[in-house]
């Protein structure tokens, strides 16, 4: 099998940079006389100089004579994406083939290259080229996992990843055996049940009764384990990163309690420490949330989620150049890792290049960030070979830049050819089809459906169905008169009434001249009255972007444009009242009375944010009953978050 395309060496001034800028790691000298741990930048470092006792000394350090496999955890510091490694790790294999060590190196190495080859949200939408590309590295791995387990069968981390390729591989009868094989070793491990479950969701697919009954078995057998909550929101269907929790379920004090609480048992855990940072972060005490952050990396610099993290902060805070010095130092940890890259890609056009355009007013420096985005990107689609997203991304860098709709719309067509059957990827096509005033919109728009309505997870978005069809181009490509559309219906047959198509303002007149007459453009539309304008002047007087940064002008905006009927900004002073967002006090019933207004609009976002406040009881009695049937009538009008939060606060009952 060979590597992944490309060669690459880890240079020598990027460890010192990276040192030097983040010092958390200790020089190979201070980890000899085992005063600290050592980095991922160390460990690949002696890899190179192939000091493979020295690895194999660290990676044993802390392990148990009972279990010599319990601290395997380091060899993550092996799944870095240098193609040159994998050369390195095959004469480590053949320097000492009875280290299971050297094994599990190599998995690990392999198994890493193979998930960063994936590139779609879920397995059902993974296409078979991408399977087919993924294949080998997963044998490969597999054949490392299952040699490094017969030399010692003690190891969690082998058998957890044994079992997530068994569900790429198909393998279900294999993943049985292994799982009970692994129970008789770890007979309460979270992290086993959880990658047993993971392995056996295709199969289970159409037995949700087997699934949801195997999940609450592990719900009830690790309610008192320390993993209980990473478990509990992964059955859920919830992305399991904590942030996820306080986004959509507004927990941040409990969330906060519980980390504090974990802190207080085990001083130094640096998971406790991120998620405290994560509640910290939300709550609106940044500083103290970077603090946690610096603290965790300290003390566990391995950890490479932790820069990640720590550049969102910065990028909330809208300190761009911290963030972009926090998204870099991510990168550089593993400079061939196609996600990496991409999130770079992602950050630097997404924000921090109008940080250079509109507040530093440096055009050069803005034109630099989106040349290095396109050579990151372009850098990923190398390494992770035909990635989906990878070029859906590259599709949104050249919106952002303003490149011309024909590239746009090439890569929208690359995303399609490489997951025919995602219907997110045939929705971005549509839109940047309609964006060209290209009739095959049309037929694009067709083919989502077909593809959404095969698809489990997804519902026929009618607003977008209204804007498609209603939106000015039907006449035109068909010939039709544009006084007589064709209503859309929703799936109960009623009927939906025409929406207007207005593309945000503000932000599309940035791209055409200065930001300042932008600004006073967009001004004088939302002056003679569009709701739209109205409620861009609100988000930017918010965040303090290109305006001063004035709460009671950005109130001013959006109480104007809610007044004039516009369902979005009435929606958005239900969740101000709801959460006391903007330094307003909690008001349930004021909350309400915005969400009904906008739901009388059929409004879609109303109804999912009123059954979440009485889904949890948000300052109001819990009412589940009343919270499912407004998740029903969202998903009517073409809701997405209706659909997952109808998963996550009903499992098993979707039908």
């Amino acid at each position: 099998m060979s590597a992944v395309p490309g060669r690459g060496l880890l240079a020598g001034f990027t460890l010192v940079l990276v040192l030097a800028a983040m010092a958390l790691t200790a020089s190979p000298a201070a980890w000899a006389a085992g005063q600290k741990q050592l980095s991922k930048l160390e460990a690949v470092e002696l890899l190179q100089q192939r000091r493979f006792d020295a690895l194999e000394t660290w990676v044993l350090k802390d392990a148990k004579a009972e279990n010599p496999g319990c601290c395997v955890w380091r060899v993550a510091a092996f799944a870095h994406s240098d193609p040159a490694n994998r050369a390195l790790l095959d004469a480590w294999v053949v320097a000492r083939p009875e280290s299971f060590v050297a094994l599990l190196a190599r998995g690990t190495y392999n198994y890493h290259l193979g998930m960063l080859l994936r590139g779609a949200r879920t397995l059902e939408a993974t296409s078979q080229r991408q399977l087919a590309h993924m294949r080998p590295y997963f044998l490969e791995a597999r054949k490392d996992f299952e040699a490094a387990l017969a030399l010692n069968p003690r190891i969690l981390l082998g058998y957890e990843n044994l079992l997530n390729i068994a569900m790429f591989l198909g393998r279900h009868a294999y993943a049985d055996a292994l799982y009970q094989r692994a129970r008789a070793f770890f007979p309460n491990s979270p992290g086993l049940d959880k990658a047993y479950l993971f392995s056996m969701q295709l199969k289970w697919r159409g037995d949700a009764r087997t699934f949801f009954s195997f999940r609450q078995y592990l719900l009830d057998r690790h309610r008192s384990e320390e993993g209980y909550e990473f478990l509990q929101h992964f059955v859920s269907g919830n992305e399991i990163h904590p942030g996820e929790l306080l986004e959509w379920e507004g927990k941040g004090e409990e969330l906060l309690a519980y980390s504090e609480a974990r802190l207080a048992k085990w001083k130094d855990d640096a998971t406790a420490l991120r998620w405290r940072a994560v509640a910290l972060e939300r709550l609106g005490r940044v500083v103290e949330a970077e603090a946690d952050l610096r603290r965790a990396m300290a003390l566990s610099p391995l950890w490479d989620a932790l820069h990640k993290d720590l550049a969102r902060l910065y990028y909330g805070r809208i300190e761009m150049e911290k963030a972009k010095a926090a998204v870099d130092t991510y990168v550089a940890l593993d400079p061939y890792n196609p996600e990496r890259l991409m999130y770079r890609a992602r950050l630097y056009t997404d924000g921090i290049a109008l940080h250079y355009e509109f507040t530093k007013r440096d055009e050069a420096g803005h034109t630099a960030l989106f040349a290095q985005a396109l050579k990151d990107l372009d850098r990923s689609a190398h390494y992770g070979r035909d990635r989906p997203d990878v070029a859906a991304e590259r599709a949104l860098v050249l919106q952002r830049q303003g490149g011309n709709s024909a590239a746009v719309v090439a890569a929208r067509r690359r995303a399609v050819q490489l997951t025919p059957l995602d219907p997110q990827r045939w929705r971005e096509l549509t839109t940047a089809l309609y964006d060209d005033g290209d009739c095959k919109a049309l037929a694009a728009f067709k083919k989502y459906v077909a593809v959404c309505r095969r698809s489990t997870s997804c519902t026929v978005d009618h607003y977008f169905e209204n804007v498609i069809h209603e939106g000015g181009r039907t006449d035109r490509c068909f010939g039709l008169k544009p006084e007589a559309p064709q209503q859309s219906t929703r799936e109960d047959g009623t009927r939906l009434a025409p929406i207007e198509v207005d593309y945000p303002v503000c932000t599309a007149t940035l791209r055409t001249m200065p930001p300042e007459q932008a600004i006073e453009v967009c001004r004088r539309k939302a002056e003679g009255g569009n709701l739209d304008a109205q409620y861009e002047l609100y988000k930017l007087h918010s965040i303090g972007l290109l305006v001063e940064r004035d709460w009671d002008k950005a109130m001013a905006w959006l109480r104007r444009a809610a007044e004039s009927g516009h369902p979005r900004s009435v929606t958005r002073l239900g969740y101000i009242s709801l959460y006391g967002l903007h330094g307003h006090e909690i008001d349930f019933d004021r909350a309400r009375r915005f969400f009904e207004r906008a739901m009388e609009m059929d409004y879609p976002d109303a109804f999912v944010g009123l059954s979440r406040a009485l889904y949890h009881g948000q300052s109001v009695e819990p009412d589940r009953r009343k919270a499912r049937l407004l998740l029903d009538r969202a998903i009517n009008l073409g809701s997405q978050e209706a659909r997952r939060n109808l998963k996550r606060y009903f499992p098993g009952d979707e039908g």
